[in-house]
């Protein structure tokens, strides 16, 4: 096990910074071992001697182009184009690189517990950083390496009057897993003084977005002392915004409170290599707390768009890939905050009451994607692990509210499990289970829902025609599709399902809506503003690459037996479909008409009229007919989700 060869930005950062701070250790070491040399010789006498020294206290070839002495108890270094090689196993790429060093040392402090260095200058150069087999890492190939490249002890930490580091890109290498990281340093400016406050601040450039964070802490001395623990905050901007305020502990461990506030939750996913959904903008505040290689925050909360978020949640870092842990909850939620589970913008989702607010603004040329294009990330779906709860207690749609959502996921060896999830809506449930698969080179995503008991009134519970709505909607589903993102998934789709509403009853102003031509055409009897009564409507359907076949559609009044068949193509997100009304009274016939819907599935254009009669199979004449006669019983033959 190499709990540091994960190539997880979090111990990325970690051991970035530490290796920053050591070499620049080692450095020191080397130029204060030398420092009794300096005051009796010149900087290219004293030259060879420091690349031998540092040569074998490093147990790697080191060279200095130039070395620049000015003398006295204050004396300045300037080392040009000093370069520190790697370990024959970790290449030829030097592991560092710096064009100029320059330190100035208060040779009097020598005898003080802390070396007291007035400036320290880093500019232009790289830093790399390499793991390879056996728990190797470049920066400790000897034995006295590691010794003298890191303080281990807060106390030997020289005091540093005036820091600067600019131009420095460090590259993070892991030989066994070919990962590659790289983070530009622009600058980091700051203070170790004693006497005074910590202060450091640094510009960063990392996976091209640019980042600044600001270091605050108590005195030097206090940073320093081990027996007490060291108060600090730490703010951040960048990719996430971030405070911290709180406290590190000797053992290194911290206690602090933690506020993150960015675009989307997907954002903090890309730091922890943890694939997270896109959302809204979030605001989020709560304790974390560390224990060696696991980050907990604690009873947190906040928001995520319009919608409140809360919770635990546990970043372990233990093994070679980041696990995250967590129970997650929600008392109220705006459904287009839910889109990103989708792989859509929440932003492309709007509730009933934005709909209507920016009904004018739409273009009606706009036929909207029903599935994203955003590919889906098959390497932190590879590299990561979930274990995650979430439970929302209400969720405003855009035409019900939805009483509860339960979903349980977990990632594991490249396959995302939603299993179970459950949602609460209109009396009724929705339930099943939902699974990506990353294992292969093209990821495959499938789904198994049943649908029970759905109150078609109170699903429409926000809209003006509720109380004019009946039956309950039941069915079940399965689909299973392949692809690098979710609109190839659908393209690809195939399964099939089926739908029934039963004891239902249709408003007249959805009738109203459809258009009474078309009604009429279907020999459809209407009574004025009175619902029309609907005993039974379903549909069966099969799907095979990406193409949805309607085998069977049905809607049955008191008067009639509406029939249909068709396809949907998922692709195209297009439709083509026939339906047809067969009338009990028989006088009707003359009158009545096939209907059509072809065209893009969000606005379909409607015919009436047809040369050939839809074939189905015979039923008589008696069109009061169940809806099992007609569609049979499909949803209890839906497959299950493979492992």
């Amino acid at each position: 096990m190499q709990p540091l060869a994960s190539h997880c930005v979090v111990i990325r950062m970690h051991v970035i910074l530490k290796i920053l701070a050591g070499v620049t250790a080692a450095i020191l070491v080397i130029v204060t071992g030398l420092a009794a040399f300096v005051y009796f010789a010149t900087g290219e006498q004293v030259r060879p001697l420091a690349q031998g020294f540092a040569s074998a206290a490093l147990g790697r070839k080191v060279t200095i182009d130039r070395l620049m002495i000015n003398k006295g108890w204050i004396t300045d270094i300037t080392a040009s184009h000093l370069v520190i090689a790697n370990p024959d196993w970790a290449g030829d790429k030097p592991m560092a690189e710096i064009e100029r060093f320059a330190v100035t040392l208060d040779l009097s402090s020598l005898l003080d517990p802390q070396l007291r260095i007035p400036r320290l200058e880093l500019e232009n150069g790289t830093i790399d950083i390499a793991y390879g087999a056996d728990d190797r890492v470049n920066w400790q190939s000897a034995e006295t390496a590691g010794e003298l490249a890191a303080p281990e002890e807060r106390q030997e930490m020289p005091a540093i009057e005036n820091l600067a580091i600019t131009g420095i890109d460090v590259t993070y290498r892991n030989l066994e897993t070919a990962a590659s990281e790289t983070v530009a340093i622009t600058g980091i400016e700051g203070t170790l003084e004693k006497g005074k406050n910590v202060r450091l601040s640094a510009d960063l450039d990392w996976r091209e977005h640019d980042a600044r964070l600001q270091f605050n802490g108590e005195q030097f001395e206090t940073l320093i002392n081990e027996d007490r623990p060291y108060n600090f905050t730490l703010y951040g901007d960048g990719l996430v915004n971030f405070a911290l305020d709180g406290t590190a502990t000797k053992s290194g461990n911290l206690d602090i409170l933690l506020e993150l506030n960015g675009e989307s939750l997907a954002d903090i996913g890309r730091i922890i290599d943890v694939p997270l959904p896109t959302t809204a903008n979030f605001s989020l505040k709560g304790q974390l707390l560390t224990a060696e290689d696991r980050y907990t925050l604690q009873d947190f909360s906040g928001t995520v768009g319009r919608s409140d978020l809360s919770g635990t949640a546990t970043l372990e870092l233990t093994g070679d890939i980041p696990k995250l842990t967590g129970d997650l909850y929600s008392n109220r939620v705006d459904f287009k905050d839910l889109a990103g589970l989708i792989g859509n913008d929440p932003d492309s989702f709007a509730t009933s009451t934005e709909a209507d607010e920016t009904a004018e603004t739409v273009d009606d040329n706009t036929s909207p994607n029903l599935f994203s294009n955003a590919a889906i990330p098959t390497d932190r779906l590879r590299d990561a692990e979930l274990d995650l709860s979430y439970n929302a207690r209400e969720i405003i749609a855009p035409t019900s509210r939805v009483e509860e959502l339960s979903i349980t996921a977990k990632l594991a060896d490249g396959r995302l499990l939603v299993r179970p999830f459950m949602i609460g809506i209109a009396k009724g449930v929705i339930s099943g289970e939902i699974a990506v698969n990353a294992r292969e080179a093209t990821p495959s995503a499938d789904i198994d829902v049943a649908l029970s008991d759905i109150s078609m009134r109170d699903f429409f519970t926000d809209t003006d025609f509720a109380q004019e709505m009946g039956g309950t909607l039941s069915g079940a589903l399965y689909l299973i599709g392949t692809g690098n993102t979710p609109i190839q998934i659908a393209a690809t789709a195939e399964g099939g399902g089926q739908l029934i509403i039963r004891d239902g009853k249709i408003s007249a102003l959805i009738v109203e809506a459809v258009g009474l031509d078309v009604v009429e055409s279907l020999g459809v009897l209407l009574m004025g503003d009175v619902p029309l009564p609907m005993p039974c409507a379903g549909l069966n359907f099969t799907a095979d690459h990406g193409s949805i076949d309607i085998e069977k559609m049905m809607l049955s009044t008191d008067d009639s037996l509406v029939v249909g068949k068709g396809s949907l193509d998922l692709a195209q997100q297009t439709l083509d479909i026939q339906v047809e009304g067969r009338a009990s009274d028989f006088s009707l016939l003359d009158i009545s008409a096939p209907v059509s819907l072809t065209g893009p599935i969000s606005d379909p254009d409607i015919g009436i009229g047809g040369e050939s009669p839809l074939e189905m199979e015979h039923i008589g004449e008696d069109t009061k007919v169940s809806c099992q006669q007609i569609l049979g019983d499909r949803h209890n033959q839906v497959a299950e989700t493979p492992d």
